[in-house]
């Protein structure tokens, strides 16, 4: 066990590490929230979907429906990634500063973040009031005499400078999809500002309980209404687990060494999964606390199975890898993970527009069912890969899964 460690120490410090799966998993957390969207039909009027449902999909209707933490996963794998790059440098600090990693963090992200919100104003303002569609939170109601709601200066600045999850007001105004990136942009300043320096100071893990703490403060210390649930601040915490999780997988030090070889991890995920499916069955319209508590558990199974992926990914010829690595590792998956983010951009306003069309051609509920699914999902699939085309390749570059 131990050479098998210093080999993987070699390959970790020598620039040699793929985590090729770590695309999978993004690409199934970016399906995981499509299907999540595309479940939460009540709000239309067709709830009554339910009853007419194919009887295997109605008994997986409700695990459908955990892709409500697809985001979840997407932060702590962005924890995870962030500080992969750290756990592989010699002196354990951000390549190029601080500076530069936000510069680097800025390039991954804003442009087509600014993308999807020009490309969304655009398509509200000039092609819906023409072709006499609905776009998400433009209008007040499913009638013919809806009004388009003029432009909130505030609301686009809010966007413009990724804080428009500060008032609940702005948080979805203009794509639904784009309220977690202020939080992500936000929590990226974390790591240099918080984890690094705990790190560097204690040589332990202790990070990971006050981001987990800070995360849940505003829950019961502001007033319901005024907490900022609905930015999640819990993500905190998560970002914090990716990042322990990094640290636990490769770093060689006996404080983590310790927790990496003692700790039976896949015992832990099976009570964590077991906990989180008694407890909470639903996952529709719980209180904000136990939405929370739900995302914090999906985090530490995430956590701790990207710890279980570390060793069997990156030395195949030690340790075989376990199915799911295989799984997350087939060329369609990882397909999807390729562009994933473009997909979860672009995929809610490309959604909620599909199927107001749907409900006002007054299909029956079977014949609606039939074509949001087979139409709706390779129609966000298609305008994501071309998305992702013109504006989230030009400012890639080789990725290798360490951000």
């Amino acid at each position: 066990m131990r050479n098998a460690e210093a080999v993987l120490q070699s390959e970790v410090s020598g620039g040699k590490l793929r985590l090729a799966y770590l695309d999978g998993i993004r690409g199934l957390a970016a399906i995981g929230v499509v299907i999540r969207h595309l479940t939460s039909h009540e709000q239309y009027g067709v709830s009554e979907m339910h009853a007419i449902m194919p009887r295997f999909f109605a008994a997986t209707w409700q695990p459908l429906r955990l892709g409500v933490h697809g985001l979840s996963i997407f932060i702590v794998l962005s924890g995870y990634c962030l500080m992969l790059p750290v756990v592989r440098s010699a002196d354990m600090t951000l390549r190029g500063g601080t500076l530069e990693y936000i510069r680097r963090r800025a390039k991954r992200i804003l442009p087509a973040y600014y993308a999807a919100f020009l490309l969304t104003i655009a398509f509200c303002y000039i092609l819906i009031p023409n072709l006499q569609i609905l776009s998400p939170h433009w209008y007040s109601a499913l009638n013919e005499n809806e009004k388009l709601f003029g432009f909130e200066m505030d609301g686009v600045a809010a966007h413009l400078f990724l804080i428009h999850n500060l008032k609940s007001e702005w948080v979805s105004q203009y794509n639904g999809s784009l309220w977690s990136l202020a939080t992500e942009w936000q929590i990226y300043f974390l790591l240099p500002a918080l984890i690094l320096p705990a790190w560097r100071r204690f040589q332990n893990l202790w990070f990971v309980p006050l981001a987990i703490l800070l995360g849940f403060l505003p829950q019961y210390l502001l007033p319901e209404g005024a907490n900022f649930d609905w930015a999640r601040p819990w993500f905190f915490g998560l970002f914090a687990m990716g990042a322990a999780g990094a640290l636990i997988g490769f770093v060689d030090l006996p404080t983590v060494t310790r927790l990496r070889e003692r700790i039976s991890w896949t015992g832990i995920v099976l009570i964590l999964g077991t906990i989180w499916a008694l407890c909470w069955p639903e996952t529709e319209n719980l209180p904000t606390r136990i939405l929370a508590i739900q995302d914090t558990f999906a985090g530490m199974i995430t956590t701790c199975l990207l710890i279980l992926f570390a060793r069997s990914a990156a030395l195949p010829a030690v340790y075989t890898k376990s199915y799911l690595v295989k799984l997350f590792e087939t060329r369609f998956i990882l397909f999807l993970g390729s562009f994933s983010y473009s997909i979860y951009l672009v995929h809610y306003p490309i959604l909620h527009n599909f199927t107001i069309y749907l409900v006002r051609q007054h299909f029956s509920v079977m014949k609606f069912c039939i074509l949001l699914w087979c139409l709706g999902i390779p129609l966000i699939l298609l305008s994501a890969y071309g998305f992702y085309l013109l504006f989230e390749r030009p400012f890639l570059k080789i990725r290798h899964n360490s951000a």
